[in-house]
């Protein structure tokens, strides 16, 4: 596959598809194929992503297993970009990421990704911009939450006191 047939690839099935067709074109040279076998991990939570991954066939899964949060597992499809957020922000990888399939993906060495990012800036405004979208989307939620819950707030049941309840002659009657 040459770079052109990865530009399209990426415009068509990624996340990147914001970015101007020159910047994917950089991207789309920089491309290493790689193939990575059933049930193997990619990489693991709070360790550095060594790349920057794109799902290009197979399935995987990844998850997180931190004591702190809720046990999370997300199925991952062919166009998932992986670890985009963490190698623009120079953190570790939230997620251990395995293969449910034998895989072909696409990577990015760490360095020469973050090459491209410093002589192309709009890679880091355009994820800039999806992220203020998504914290927006969050708000908004938070917002549709908070309302609801005034809304349910004067049908809450307060707790029922133990024992028999009610007033008629066999509550009584069980009472006594």
């Amino acid at each position: 596959m040459d770079t052109s047939d990865r530009t399209q690839w990426l415009q068509e099935n990624t996340s990147l598809s914001a970015l101007p067709n020159e910047v994917l074109q950089a991207i789309a040279a920089r491309i290493e194929p790689i193939t990575v076998q059933e049930n193997r991990r990619l990489v693991l939570e709070d360790t550095q992503p060594p790349a920057l991954y794109f799902l290009r066939q197979g399935r995987m899964e990844r998850y997180r297993t931190q004591a702190d949060t809720a046990a999370e597992t997300i199925s991952l499809l062919p166009g998932t970009v992986l670890y985009l957020q963490e190698l623009l922000l120079g953190q570790p990888a939230e997620h251990t990421t395995i293969t449910l399939s034998d895989c072909e993906l696409w990577q990015i060495p760490r360095a020469a990704f973050l090459e491209l990012v410093d002589a192309h800036p709009i890679i880091s405004r355009t994820f800039s911009q999806q992220l203020a979208s998504e914290l927006r989307q969050m708000a908004d939620q938070l917002a549709q939450e908070q309302t609801r819950q005034a809304e349910l707030r004067p049908y809450l049941v307060p707790k029922v006191r133990r024992g028999i309840i009610g007033s008629s002659r066999y509550a009584v009657r069980l009472r006594k």
